[in-house]
């Protein structure tokens, strides 16, 4: 097992916490109400397939095929598009140069390969998969025991159009050695989770209450840049290396950096429950006519919608009644 202690780079810092064995209760007041903080639950995922079946070799042979849109660059803003299977020979050997093509993020359109195209390793934010290929979802099962989630009480029709939005709850991140998913919390006040399949991921937090010390995420907690960013010094890091078969649970706007130790597949979900339920709705409310340009791009969205069940569960409708008394 890495040791994060000794790979931690912030000045102040403690070890985010393993624990096994919690309640669902334990697991609000101490990791995702107000006052929690991160953990890392090590039998939260034990039971799922995708430990034994979501190899490279898995993803190549069953989805090789697919066009998926590769990230590069630091900032992350350059986009490559290839074959799944191009990106897997390049997480494999990331020295030689990818299969593919740039293209520019305004026209969509191929473009020539820029100095900051190639300044970090290419990583993939594989959402369309559980789209393309549901039955990735049954490898993810059961549910983590211990963590309400009320966004899987929502109707599927329901689930699955917010999959096809910016705002999709669930990712697969795969990365070679050295990629990075730099600063930044999760989007409509989520709470989040990074569930570790192979390879391990060297994860530092910062808790909302030290954003005033990031700098809007400009600071890299990696190399930081002291001279232009001094109060970073102040900020608290929680430090963990995530390894398969952990899960490490990220409450609602706790800033993260994650970086690939090896090469590695992670899935990643962001949900509510009573926890952020208000701020999660209110949010998501702000951000309806994104939701809704990103709907209209998703054929028969309309039926989908029509067709679900748009009816609380019990549990959410209190809640729900409460914000609007």
């Amino acid at each position: 097992m890495l040791n994060c202690e000794t790979s931690c780079l912030p000045k102040i810092h403690r070890s985010v916490q393993r624990r096994h064995g919690l309640s669902i209760e334990e697991v609000y007041a101490d990791h995702l109400s107000d006052r929690g903080e991160p953990v890392i639950l090590t039998d939260a995922i034990t039971a799922w397939p995708a430990l034994s079946k979501w190899t490279f070799q898995f993803f190549r042979e069953r989805y090789g095929e697919d066009l998926v849109f590769a990230v590069g660059g630091v900032a992350g803003t350059s986009k490559r598009v290839m074959k799944l299977r191009q990106f897997l020979d390049h997480v494999e050997t990331p020295s030689q140069r990818p299969g593919g093509f740039w293209i520019d993020k305004v026209t969509g359109l191929p473009r020539p390969e820029t100095a900051e195209d190639t300044a970090a390793p290419l990583r993939l934010y594989y959402y369309d998969a559980f789209l393309r290929h549901a039955e990735l979802l049954e490898d993810i099962k059961p549910a983590p025991h211990c963590i309400e989630d009320w966004l899987a009480l929502l109707p599927d029709n329901v689930q699955k159009l917010l999959q096809g939005t910016r705002y999709h709850p669930r990712s697969l991140i795969i990365g070679p050695e050295g990629s990075k998913t730099h600063l930044h919390f999760d989007f409509l006040h989520s709470c989040g989770s990074l569930a570790q399949i192979v390879g391990s991921k060297r994860c530092i937090l910062f808790s909302p209450a030290d954003s005033d010390f990031l700098y809007d995420r400009a600071v890299d907690p990696e190399d930081p840049d002291l001279q232009r960013f001094p109060l970073f010094e102040k900020a608290m890091a929680f430090c963990c290396t995530l390894n398969p078969g952990e899960l490490l649970l990220i409450p609602r706007r706790w800033w993260h950096h994650v970086s690939s130790v090896q090469k590695s597949i992670t899935f990643a979900y962001n949900f509510f429950n009573r926890a952020n339920f208000p701020q999660y709705f209110t949010s998501l409310f702000k951000h309806l006519p994104e939701i809704l340009h990103d709907f209209s791009k998703i054929p028969g969205w309309q039926e989908q919608l029509g067709a679900a069940n748009v009816t609380l569960p019990p549990s959410l409708q209190d809640h729900a009644d409460e914000m609007i008394e």
